[in-house]
Parts: C-alpha cells; sequence; structure tokens
C-alpha cells in the first residue's frame, strides 16, 4: 500500500487495522527518512531524501514493524519520529505500506523505486537478494564551485501584471515581474 492508502475507508476498523494505521493530517516538505527496525526489507537500504506530504498517522496498528520512520516536520502524540513505512503480517498474507509517494518529485526518485521494489517482493514472499543495494547514508560531497564572474550583465526584468500568473513557494500572491531573455 502506498501513500495515501492509509486516507482511504477511513470507517472501516478492518481496513485501517490490514494497513497498519490511518492518515492523521500532514504538511509537506523535502525531508529525509531514517532506516527502522531491523528487518530483511531493509537489508541494504539506507533511506533518502526527497519533496513530499508529510503524513502524520494515527490509530496504529502495533502488530508491525517499522522499518522506516520520519524524523523531520510535523509530529504526532508528542513523538519525535513518525512511523513512516511499515510491514505486517495479516493472516497467511503480508503487508507493506510507506507514506513516501505524493507525485513525481518521489516516483522519479531511485530510493523510492528501490524501496517500493523491496516492498512488493517482500509482501509476495519473493527473494529479496536480488534487489540492488542503496546504501544511501553517506555524506554528499560538494563539486567544487567555481568563481564567480564579475563580467556579467544584471539581469533584466519586465513588469507583466496579472497576465502571467508567478506563485513561489510560500507565497499567497503572484509576482508581477518576469526576466528578460538573455539574448
Amino acid at each position: 500500500a502506498l501513500h495515501c492508502a492509509t486516507a482511504c475507508f477511513a470507517n472501516s476498523a478492518k481496513f485501517i487495522e490490514l494497513v497498519g494505521a490511518q492518515f492523521k493530517t500532514h504538511e509537506a516538505q523535502t525531508f529525509r527518512t531514517e532506516v527502522g527496525d531491523a528487518h530483511p526489507l531493509i537489508a541494504g537500504y539506507g533511506g533518502f531524501s526527497s519533496w513530499d506530504e508529510t503524513y502524520v498517522h494515527h490509530r496504529h496498528n502495533d502488530d508491525r514493524s517499522v522499518v522506516e520512520y520520519r524524523v523531520q516536520g510535523i509530529q504526532a502524540e508528542g513523538r519525535q519520529r513518525e512511523p513512516w513505512s511499515w510491514v505486517r503480517q495479516h493472516g497467511q498474507g503480508r503487508v507493506f505500506y510507506t507514506a513516501w509517494g505524493h507525485d513525481q518529485r518521489t516516483w522519479r526518485h531511485p530510493g523510492f523505486q528501490n524501496l517500493v521494489e523491496r516492498g512488493i517482493r517482500w509482501a509476495c514472499g519473493s527473494d529479496l537478494d536480488g534487489v540492488e543495494r542503496f546504501p544511501t547514508r553517506e555524506a554528499f560531497v560538494l563539486p567544487p564551485a567555481t568563481a564567480q564572474r564579475n563580467d556579467c550583465q544584471p539581469f533584466e526584468y519586465i513588469e507583466v501584471g496579472a497576465k502571467i500568473p508567478n506563485y513561489q513557494p510560500g507565497s499567497i500572491t503572484s509576482l508581477t515581474t518576469m526576466q528578460q531573455p538573455l539574448s
């Protein structure tokens, strides 16, 4: 189960028990997860960083193993980390859930694709040995910066008014100027 599955069938206690929790609220930001309980599903997986909705869940089913936590953004019930991806047995079946997956920013990320492949294989009872390792806990090494050039002309802008809406992240008003082409 992915992302908004925990918001489905809100009046079904059996579905909430099956999937492992119920969606409560969210904000959104870029964040990174950390690996949780030791489990074969996450052997060789180190988490990743992406923009997504910061889901908070309630009505948690304690009969599960949390394999990934979100530690940034809003938390619920005084927790320091929000359960983010988990697995559980249900009868003779297996359930995998991750809160990742709002849009293409996450869906295109190799870390998300790796996690979902792991979850599908585990839920189907397939061998996880064929899944590529994704140990991304190493620090990102920045490439060397180039010297700032002083021979460039400043950008020129034109007033466009409300003809072309240009909303900036976090702003409720539109910009009314646009950069002119460079040549």
